[in-house]
């Protein structure tokens, strides 16, 4: 009963959850990509022999991924000492080269990119925490930086007409939001003790 309730105890359920569900996810990707083959010939408009060789395609793929992800596990596994031993931009350049590596492998496959960057995040992680940490921590900026271009990209695309037609309905949303995030905290703070 006291391991139950200890953080130790609560982080490794976290940590198998999490273990599971991306595994689950990776699994739908999988099924996914052998669905679209067949997709055509379920559909009855594409013979049985040639979602057969798609699907031919789509396995192959798989298995060059995975057989590409155990060999560089393996490295990483052996070399987490000298890859941990860096510099800080070094070991940017390497797990940024890694990711974007992984995604140019998952693209040409035809599989999706985003399964690549699952990959290359796993990869990384296998090489132990210090270095999955200290990865994250130099990764962040990156993300930050994108996820700001991102986000500009898409306020691009709103017309500034349709915010001035729009404008009290906006101001209305953003008033409620901000009023129910800030009753949610207080609300935290009334009934924690």
């Amino acid at each position: 009963m006291c391991l139950a309730g200890s953080p130790n105890h609560r982080s490794a359920n976290k940590l198998a959850y999490t273990d599971v569900l991306l595994g689950i996810l990776v699994f739908q990707d999988i099924l996914m990509g052998m669905l679209v083959a067949f997709l055509p010939a379920l559909a009855g408009h594409g013979s049985i022999l040639k979602s057969a060789g798609l699907f031919a395609q789509v396995l192959l793929a798989f298995l060059v991924i995975g057989a590409l992800s155990a060999a560089l596990v393996k490295l990483v596994q052996k070399t987490s000492l000298v890859i941990a031993s860096l510099s800080t931009e070094m070991l940017t350049l390497t797990s940024t080269g890694l990711v974007f590596a992984m995604m140019w492998v998952t693209f040409e496959l035809g599989i999706s990119m985003e399964l690549g960057c699952f990959l290359a995040g796993s990869i990384i992680s296998a090489g132990g925490e210090s270095l999955a940490e200290k990865v994250e921590t130099l990764a962040t900026p990156i993300k930050d930086f994108l996820s700001s271009i991102f986000f500009t990209a898409v306020g691009l695309h709103v017309f500034p007409s349709f915010v001035l037609v729009e404008l009290g309905l906006l101001a209305l949303a953003t008033v409620l939001v901000v009023s129910f995030k800030f009753g949610i905290s207080f609300l935290d703070e009334v009934v924690s003790p």
